[in-house]
């Protein structure tokens, strides 16, 4: 019996589908007919844009942590970069990576707690409703009023739509192949071997 069964959660089937139809879509990148070194390359600068600079040094040290302080415009900037990595809401990510190193490995209120498991840290805690969720206004009240935040938090979704159509207008279907689905799917992966990974094969000091 799994962990997940044993706690009775429900499942997030926006997640559940969302995911799965992400993962399909960069199947379509092993057809040779959707191969392009241009958009192969596009793909790698996209991943270091949302992946490198939203979300591992926006989202994570300057929103999350609070590790350096910039310009406003160099902050927005930032955020808006992690926004099109289409990792969920900014609050919402923020609140639970918060969550996260509150209560690192210890309960439920660590919506990746790695002593459930490799598998639950590194994607199947998404697939849920987790606890972890009702506590992530009351950590996120610096962020949460910003008319900014609030509009990434509502329309990341969108913005990758709109994103993907000025793609495939431009460049055709691989680069949406490319550029939307397998760049997403890759900095997915990498954010979730943080989780997952370095829980299971790093030191504590």
């Amino acid at each position: 019996m799994t962990i997940a069964t044993q706690e009775k959660l429900q499942y997030n089937w926006k997640h559940v589908i969302s995911l799965a139809g992400l993962h399909i879509g960069a199947l379509f990148a092993l057809l040779p007919s959707n191969f392009n070194w241009t958009a192969v390359g596009l793909t790698v600068f996209m991943h270091w844009i949302t992946g490198g600079l939203g979300i591992t040094l926006g989202w994570h040290r300057m929103l999350t942590h609070r590790s350096f302080q910039t310009p406003k415009f160099v902050e927005y900037f930032l955020a808006f970069c992690g926004a099109l990595a289409c990792q969920g809401g900014i609050i919402d990510w923020v609140g639970l990576h918060r969550l996260h190193h509150t209560h690192s490995d210890q309960n439920a209120l660590d919506p990746h707690n790695a002593q459930k498991g490799f598998w639950w840290s590194h994607i199947g805690w998404m697939l849920y409703k987790g606890p972890a969720h009702a506590e992530i206004a009351r950590c996120t009240k610096d962020i949460s009023s910003d008319p900014f935040y609030q509009f990434l938090q509502n329309y990341f979704l969108p913005m990758q739509i709109v994103f993907g159509v000025l793609l495939y207008l431009a460049a055709g279907w691989p680069f949406v192949v490319w550029v939307i689905f397998v760049r997403l799917v890759l900095v997915y992966h990498c954010t979730w071997f943080v989780n997952s990974a370095t829980h299971k094969f790093g030191y504590r000091t």
